[in-house]
């Protein structure tokens, strides 16, 4: 984007700013002094990072940093409902809960969460380890199961990072 700040208009290309002038010549504008020679300036665009979810993204003025002109930002959080913002933030529970499950699974050389939990039901060299996690795993999920119960009972709000409900989780004891 270019801006003009002499006229406070911007340009999504060097294009545009010449159709809005095309009595006047200005040359190729292919070069930086070129531009600002004729009192347009590329704008530096870095939004800022949003959670898209629960936040989106207002444009602000355009002011000017150093040398440089730059796009300013306002997040904005989304109106959500109690309902909505409870179903996005439980949701993310759920997956950083199974990653968290897959993750010690993984430490373990396992693939998944569920194949680790499968070697439970058969005898062998890893049923001692699935059914370590088979166990741990419903100790987690008891857990989780509560949390929720207390959050959908508005006993406790519920927190924005997930950290939180994985803070909760005991550590797995692995059979030796």
């Amino acid at each position: 984007m270019f801006y003009e700040p002499s006229t406070s208009k911007t340009y999504t290309h060097i294009e545009a700013f010449k159709q809005a002038y095309l009595h006047t010549s200005f040359g190729d504008l292919n070069t930086k002094n070129d531009q600002e020679s004729a009192g347009i300036f590329l704008v530096k665009e870095e939004p800022p990072p949003i959670d898209s979810e629960l936040e989106s993204l207002s444009l602000g003025a355009i002011v000017k940093v150093g040398e440089q002109y730059v796009q300013s930002y306002t997040i904005v959080k989304r109106e959500l409902s109690e309902a909505a913002l409870k179903a996005i933030l439980l949701a993310r529970f759920d997956t950083a809960l199974n990653a968290f499950f897959d993750s010690v699974a993984k430490s373990k050389h396992y693939d998944t969460r569920y194949t680790c939990a499968l070697r439970a039901g058969y005898p062998g060299p890893f049923q001692a380890e699935g059914l370590a996690f088979a166990s741990w795993m419903d100790s987690c999920n008891a857990i989780a199961y509560n949390y929720l119960s207390q959050v959908n009972a508005n006993l406790i709000d519920i927190p924005s990072n997930p950290q939180a409900l994985l803070d909760m989780m005991p550590e797995i004891s692995w059979p030796n």
